[in-house]
């Protein structure tokens, strides 16, 4: 029992270390979102907020390292929204390629991407128009510097 409330708070720990990052977060996995309006965004700071629209349909591709292609693939949600696609392992060339439909509530949708033993936490942020002032400095295709 004992070895369980250690494993329990030594996760609980692990998550509350940042809001952005998950223990084990690797660093030479990278993303692309293409938009419903066609554009794309390349995420180069895994930290940054990327903004959506309510309701918003964006393609989501992770860049896996090549030596985990045919690894098995995992896409969780942690605050919401649809997975649509999701692929059951990582491709030969070691991307994992999914659709997710976010929240129509304005606020933070988080998805944690697993491609064999490497994972990332993605984050959007479904934006606030009628309270523009809400929202949080964010990356778009237009503002890809946030």
């Amino acid at each position: 029992m004992k070895l369980f409330s250690l494993i329990s708070a030594g996760a609980v720990l692990c998550l509350a270390a940042g809001s952005w990052q998950l223990c084990g977060q690797t660093t030479d996995v990278s993303a692309t979102v293409q938009f419903s309006n066609g554009q794309t965004l390349p995420i180069i700071n895994l930290s940054d907020l990327i903004g959506v629209q309510s309701n918003e349909i964006v393609n989501v591709t992770v860049q896996f390292p090549v030596d985990s292609a045919g690894r098995p693939a995992n896409v969780a949600l942690l605050d919401g929204g649809r997975l649509i696609d999701i692929p059951s392992a990582v491709t030969q060339d070691g991307s994992v390629t999914f659709r997710y439909q976010a929240t129509p509530n304005a606020g933070q949708n988080r998805i944690i991407v697993h491609g064999g033993a490497e994972k990332l936490c993605l984050q959007f942020w479904v934006l606030d128009s009628a309270n523009p002032q809400n929202n949080p400095p964010v990356i778009t295709p237009a503002n890809p510097e946030g």
